[in-house]
């Protein structure tokens, strides 16, 4: 494990306590019944999460290319919310790439959530509140002379109204900007490694290791807002014009 990624475990872990109940991302009972799958036992959000991933990994395991179509594009549109992704020939042949561990960048957000739930011990959802988050702790650790993740358009105000990449480039601009963040082609990948290894050393239960899942969950539950709070704490910006 090298510094980077100690001190972002390290700025994790007051964290991880309380996050299972103040994971928010809720799931409709209704959407439920459209792919007759039901959540037994499960008390909150996060075990509802957590349930409907592991089930949906197994349905996905065992279903043929038209099952795997309807259960990705659900997954996609009505739990993920991303109600405006087309269902055509195109995102198809897309879907069924990530069955062969080809995920395409340019619509990461959705082909990621399928990744992430039909291969978990690999894959993780890449969107844009979680980048987010994982930059902004990178930022904290070292805010110059390293590599950053490209943002994918989200819907969240707060992410939209301060980007945070200004910040980092900002402090980055005697840098190229291709050098300050991954390529896309590598990006998602290299993310995946990462959370792979913070979630390894972030939990003490051995079932949470096997599924980077639980570390990008916590890292969705960091609020932009409460990120946004800790920037205006921290960082200071001082203008001085020439005379």
């Amino acid at each position: 494990m090298n510094q980077i990624t100690f001190e972002i475990v390290e700025s994790l872990k007051p964290l991880k306590g309380d996050f299972p109940e103040n994971y928010t991302w809720e799931i409709q009972e209704n959407i439920l019944k459209e792919i007759d799958l039901k959540i037994n036992g499960a008390e909150n959000n996060f075990e509802k999460n957590v349930s409907l991933k592991l089930k949906l990994n197994e349905a996905l395991e065992n279903a043929n290319e038209e099952e795997f179509l309807k259960l990705s594009y659900w997954f996609i549109k009505k739990w993920g919310g991303i109600s405006g992704f087309k269902e055509n020939e195109k995102n198809n042949n897309k879907i069924n790439d990530v069955r062969k561990g080809i995920i395409d960048f340019g619509s990461i957000a959705s082909f990621s959530k399928i990744a992430s739930v039909f291969n978990p011990e690999e894959y993780c959802i890449y969107d844009s509140r979680t980048i987010y988050a994982l930059n902004w702790l990178i930022f904290r650790t070292k805010p110059n002379g390293i590599k950053y993740f490209p943002t994918p358009i989200g819907r969240n105000k707060t992410l939209q109204n301060f980007n945070i990449s200004t910040l980092i480039n900002f402090f980055n601009i005697e840098r190229q900007i291709d050098d300050i963040y991954y390529k896309k082609e590598e990006a998602y990948n290299i993310y995946c490694s990462l959370l792979k290894e913070i979630n390894l050393n972030l939990w003490d239960d051995e079932n949470w290791k096997k599924y980077p899942f639980y570390t990008e969950m916590l890292l969705f539950s960091l609020s932009p807002d409460q990120i946004l709070n800790e920037v205006k704490k921290n960082i200071k910006i001082e203008v001085i014009f020439p005379h």
